[in-house]
C-alpha cells in the first residue's frame, strides 16, 4: 500500500476517524450443510533463516496500521495489516483480482468471519490450507488463509491481514526512532535496558493489560484493556460496566470507526491522562463506543481497547512467551492529540469520490452547507477516491486550514468552502 500524507507530524494524525480492522472471530461451517464444526488447528512450523535468531524488517505504516509485505507461495509481496486483534494463528485476504491470481486451492469447508462494528453480522471466507509465507526471510509452512469478500473500506488499501502467527512465533519489536520491525525467537530475546514492563494476559490468542486513566474529575481509575494494533485510535472506553468511566460532557456523537462487521458509532472526547507502564500521556482523545459495539462477537473487552494512537508513541517489545509488553517513549510521545476538525464522515462510495455518510451537527462541514449523500470529488483541488481516506484524515487535522470542496449533489456538481476548527 502506498500513501501520502500531508501533515508532517504523524502523532497528530493518530486519533481522527479511526478505522478498527479487528476484532475477527471464527466459526466454520461445510459449504453445503448446515451443522458447524471446528475450526481446524494451524500447524505451521516457522523458520528462520540459518544461523540467525532474528531478522529485522522497514517499519512500514499506513494510517497508522503497521504493515508487512509477505509472499504467498513464493508470490510477489502483498500488503498486510499486523494486528494483534486477529486471533487466528494464519494469514487472512480480501478476494481481489491479485489475491485470485495466487491460485489458492480451498477446501469445501468455509469459515464465518466477524468483527467489530455493524449489527455484528458475519461473512463467509474461503479456507486454503497448507500455505508457505515468506516475512522478510522467516518461513511460515503449512500454514492456513481465509479469503474474505472484497470490503471497499479495507480492500482498497491492504491485501489483508496478520496477527497471531507472527507474534505466536516471535518477540515482535516496534522501533518508531529507528524505523524498524525486529523479529527474535523468543529464546533468544533480551528486553532492552531501562524498557517498562506491562504483564500480558493472553486470552484465546488476545492480549490483555492493566492501565490508568483519567476521567472527569482526574481520579485515576484501573483499567483492563485489550491490546488492538489493528485500531488506530488512542484508546476505547466502555463505560456500560465501570462507573468510573464516564463520557465528557464536552464529547461529540459521531462515526468512530469501523470493523469487519460495519461501522462504529458513539463518542468522542478529550480525558486528561493516561498512564500505560508508569508513562502518562496527556489531552489523550478517547472514543467511547456505545453499548452494542463494546463487545464486538462476544469477546469481552473489558474496559475497552488499546490501540494506535497510543502505542506509536512508544519503541515496544510484544512477547507473548514471557506474557510482557515492554515499552519505552519514543520522539512522538508527547506529541498533541487531534481528531477529524471538519464534521465529516467520509466513505468510499460505489463510484469516484467519497460519499458523505455523516455530519456532526453545527461542524464547519455543517456550516458549508454539505448534506449526507453528498459525493466530495475533490478537495483543495485535488481528486480524492475511495483509496485517499488516510490523505483526507490527515488534512482534516490542520487546525485553521482553509478547505474547498468541489461535489456532486444528484446530478450537480457543487462547490464549497470552510476552515477547518477544533471541536474536542
Amino acid at each position: 500500500m502506498k500513501f501520502e500524507t500531508i501533515t508532517s507530524s504523524r502523532a497528530a494524525r493518530m486519533a481522527g476517524m479511526a478505522a478498527c480492522v479487528a476484532i475477527i472471530s471464527l466459526t466454520a461451517s461445510p459449504a453445503v450443510a448446515q451443522h458447524r464444526v471446528r475450526m481446524p488447528a494451524s500447524k505451521a512450523k516457522v523458520e528462520l533463516p540459518a544461523g540467525k535468531d532474528s531478522i529485522r524488517l522497514p517499519l512500514q505504516t499506513s494510517g497508522d496500521h503497521i504493515i508487512l509485505d509477505i509472499s504467498v507461495n513464493g508470490s510477489d509481496p502483498l500488503s498486510v495489516v499486523l494486528d494483534t486483534g486477529m486471533p487466528m494463528g494464519g494469514l487472512a485476504l480480501f478476494d481481489t483480482e491479485e489475491v485470485q491470481a495466487l491460485g489458492l486451492e480451498y477446501s469445501p469447508m468455509e469459515a464465518q468471519v466477524g468483527g467489530a462494528g455493524g449489527d455484528g453480522k458475519v461473512t463467509q471466507a474461503k479456507i486454503a490450507n497448507g500455505v508457505s509465507l515468506n516475512l522478510g526471510g522467516a518461513v511460515f509452512d503449512n500454514t492456513m488463509v481465509l479469503v474474505l469478500p472484497a470490503m471497499k473500506h479495507f480492500s482498497l488499501n491492504h491485501a489483508g491481514i496478520i496477527g497471531a502467527a507472527v507474534f505466536n512465533s516471535f518477540a515482535v519489536t516496534f522501533d518508531y526512532d529507528a524505523g524498524e520491525i525486529v523479529l527474535t525467537r523468543p529464546e533468544a530475546f533480551t528486553p532492552p535496558a531501562g524498557a517498562a514492563a506491562v504483564d500480558l494476559e493472553l486470552k484465546g490468542n488476545l492480549p490483555y493489560l492493566n492501565a490508568t486513566v483519567a476521567v472527569g474529575a482526574e481520579q485515576e481509575t484501573p483499567i483492563q484493556l485489550v491490546l488492538d494494533l489493528g485500531a488506530v485510535h488512542a484508546v476505547s472506553l466502555n463505560t456500560s460496566k465501570n462507573d468510573a468511566l464516564s463520557i465528557p460532557g464536552d464529547a461529540i456523537e459521531t462515526h468512530i470507526g469501523r470493523g469487519l462487521s460495519g461501522a462504529i458509532r458513539g463518542n468522542v472526547g478529550r480525558i486528561p491522562g493516561f498512564t500505560l507502564g508508569g508513562n502518562t500521556l496527556e489531552g489523550v482523545v478517547a472514543t467511547f463506543p456505545g453499548p452494542e459495539h463494546e463487545n464486538p462477537r462476544g469477546i469481552d473487552s473489558l474496559d475497552g481497547n488499546l490501540g494506535m494512537g497510543v502505542m506509536s508513541r512508544f519503541n515496544f517489545t510484544l512477547d507473548y512467551a514471557a506474557s510482557k509488553l515492554y515499552l519505552q517513549p519514543n520522539k512522538d510521545f508527547a506529541d498533541p492529540y487531534e481528531w477529524n476538525m471538519s464534521g465529516l464522515t467520509l466513505e468510499p462510495g460505489e463510484g469516484e469520490g467519497l460519499e458523505v455518510s455523516e455530519i456532526v451537527p453545527g461542524s464547519p462541514g455543517a456550516a458549508a452547507g454539505l448534506q449526507e449523500g453528498d459525493v466530495v470529488l475533490a478537495l483543495n483541488g485535488e481528486i480524492v477516491s475511495g483509496a485517499d481516506r488516510v490523505r483526507v484524515r490527515d488534512l482534516f487535522q490542520q487546525e485553521g486550514q482553509e478547505i474547498s470542496v468541489r461535489y456532486r449533489r444528484g446530478d450537480t456538481t457543487e462547490s464549497t468552502r470552510f476552515k477547518l476548527q477544533r471541536m474536542i
